[in-house]
């Protein structure tokens, strides 16, 4: 299955889920995709995302910047964008 290429599946219903939605660009080709949790099942390169996610959240809420800002309100959504240059 490719990385743009994943499903949803029936079945059951979770509240709260995770949504994410990605896009991505190296070396000029920018690739688009989402993904929930919401129907209870998510792929191996889907838990893979959410374990990367869950990586990147964790090396921004080290930072003093971030532990500066003020408390939340409400509902909540992460926005992240990296940049970089991946060397072979």
């Amino acid at each position: 299955m490719g990385i743009n290429e994943f499903s949803q599946q029936g079945g059951c219903s979770q509240t709260p889920s995770n949504t994410d939605s990605w896009k991505i660009t190296i070396n000029g080709e920018t690739k688009t995709f989402s993904w929930t949790d919401q129907d209870c099942s998510v792929s191996n390169d889907e838990k893979q995302l959410l374990d990367l996610r869950t990586y990147i959240q964790q090396i921004v809420n080290g930072k003093d910047a971030y532990k500066a800002l003020p408390e939340a309100e409400g509902g909540c959504i992460n926005v992240i964008k990296l940049t970089g240059t991946i060397v072979e």
